[in-house]
């Protein structure tokens, strides 16, 4: 399926791949328990930097593979304790994607929700040597990768509580909400979506458009329509 709830979040070991890509899935709710404190280690890591097949590192062999990277149409949403530090890329505290692929190439975030369950300050990270774009995301911060980040329509500093009616749904394992936010946001259409998928994978596109057929529904199976998809895994029509 494409959910995940993991302790200690969740890391996706891109081994040995130039590609990776991923699209309507769901993040939710990672704890731990520490010194009877429970914090959020709500974060998606994904891992170019691992030399192996097995997804563990080999210090005689441990360069970047990955090249290209699309993440969209996700849900990532979760509760931070505050004051975590801002600074530290792998602080388990914080809400984030951690995106590590070889230097210099160009990561892209594509209609995601990356949403803090109570405080906008906490940050969704696109990490170091990362040249990000992002189109149309929906998020409580982000952080600067020394590779640089480009936006065009995001929105941030947004918490759950500006999202309307947002529940969990067991049924679905996904967040579902009613496609109004606070302030607003820019709806991405299914035409320009289509246009920046394949910008960064061409591949991905193809295999979303003709083998599945689903590049125009949301993780139910919900069809988006032509304009003014959601942002993030869930859309109700």
């Amino acid at each position: 399926g494409n959910w995940c709830s993991y302790k200690f979040g969740t890391t996706i070991f891109v081994a040995r791949t130039k590609k990776f890509c991923m699209n309507n899935c769901s993040f939710n709710d990672n704890t731990y328990t520490l010194q009877n404190v429970a914090d959020c280690a709500n974060w998606v890591y994904v891992d170019g930097n691992r030399a192996s097949d097995d997804g563990t590192s080999a210090s005689s062999d441990n360069v970047k593979h990955l090249e290209e990277c699309v993440i969209s149409n996700c849900s990532l949403i979760g509760c931070c304790r505050t004051g975590s530090s801002l600074t530290e890329l792998t602080n388990d505290e914080e809400i984030m994607y951690i995106l590590d692929m070889k230097d210099g190439k160009t990561g892209y975030f594509i209609n995601n929700l990356i949403i803090d369950k109570g405080n906008s300050s906490q940050y969704a990270w696109w990490t170091t040597n990362v040249v990000a774009k992002g189109y149309n995301n929906v998020y409580s911060q982000k952080g600067n990768s020394s590779g640089g980040y480009t936006a065009s329509g995001d929105t941030g500093n947004k918490t759950a509580s500006n999202l309307g009616s947002l529940a969990w749904s067991t049924d679905n394992n996904t967040y579902t909400w009613n496609g109004t936010l606070s302030g607003g946001y820019t709806a991405i259409s299914a035409s320009d979506f289509a246009t920046q998928v394949g910008n960064g994978s061409a591949d991905f596109k193809t295999w979303l458009d003709t083998t599945l057929g689903a590049i125009d529904k949301d993780q139910c199976g919900t069809a988006r329509g032509t304009d003014s998809w959601w942002p993030g895994a869930y859309q109700a029509n």
